[in-house]
């Protein structure tokens, strides 16, 4: 009862509207022949490290706002290591993941 004398509380679904869940938004790659850069929008916090640690790279103000191909793999990976919340992850490109793409992989 609400309060109100004969007179139920709404069903818990119905108040699903004051409890939303945020919308899990899809992991990004960007990849290049030599690193592959991953981002976790769900887990970012956005502290800024990336876009101070390589503005090149990372960029909010461009569409594709990594661009991994702007600088030595070595230092994407040294930028990425520097994400304090895990958002971004980096890797080197193998010839195992190579030959792993699907074939319609633009990358």
């Amino acid at each position: 009862m609400d309060g109100q004398l004969g007179k139920a509380s709404p069903e818990p679904w119905a108040l699903g509207y004051l409890f939303s869940m945020p919308e899990e938004r899809r992991l990004q790659v960007y990849e290049t022949d030599l690193v592959r850069v991953t981002f976790d929008p769900n887990v970012c916090r956005h502290s800024g490290v990336c876009l101070r640690a390589l503005p090149a790279v990372f960029d909010v103000q461009r569409k594709r706002w990594i661009q991994p191909e702007a600088a030595e793999p070595a230092a994407v990976m040294a930028a990425v290591a520097r994400c304090p919340s895990g958002a971004l992850q980096s890797h080197l490109v193998t010839t195992v993941m190579r030959s792993a793409r699907r074939p319609d992989d633009p990358a």
